[in-house]
């Protein structure tokens, strides 16, 4: 396992880290703990993230960006409204073209499949916190498919709005 003396991340960040799955949520904050960050703090739902980002500022949020309760791009657009500098690092298991447009119409500063290796997190945390973009590779490779004519941005976004009621975003209370 890496530690934090081999990359380089100041260890007084404060990291907000939201998904709606027990077993990546729980992962995630014990890596970082682990891995010596010490102000990690998890939420299981978007709702919950925006109450305490009300009151707090983080320095980076690891966000999901399917989560039940609201679109990944709209927590991104909450997320800003409330803190117009926030450092965003995406976390997903979604590698299709709609969430490669959409990451960067975004202008989030990190994308991390949630294929890749573990390492790939702590890169994308020392690259933002020192003011860098990080991708991982496969997000890269996809981003470079993406820009090629017959990519049609948002078809698949689109279609899956259209067929899923649960996609539709909700709005802030």
């Amino acid at each position: 396992m890496m530690n934090t003396n081999e990359t380089n991340i100041p260890s007084e960040l404060s990291i907000a880290i939201v998904d709606d799955h027990e077993v990546v949520l729980e992962g995630l904050y014990s890596f970082l703990k682990k891995n010596g960050q010490k102000n990690v703090q998890a939420f299981r739902s978007a709702h919950d993230l925006l109450r305490q980002a009300q009151k707090q500022t983080f320095d980076l949020y690891i966000i999901d960006i399917e989560l039940p309760d609201m679109e990944g791009d709209t927590l991104i657009d909450a997320i800003r409204t409330l803190h117009a500098e926030a450092r965003i690092i995406v976390n997903t298991m979604h590698e299709e073209v709609w969430v490669v447009k959409t990451m960067q119409e975004k202008q989030v500063d990190a994308v991390i499949y949630k294929s890749t290796d573990l390492s790939q997190l702590l890169h994308a945390i020392r690259a933002v916190s020192q003011g860098s973009k990080y991708f991982c590779p496969q997000f890269r490779r996809d981003s470079q498919r993406t820009a090629t004519p017959e990519s049609k941005p948002h078809s698949a976004k689109t279609q899956k709005r259209k067929s899923s009621p649960s996609a539709t975003p909700h709005k802030l209370q």
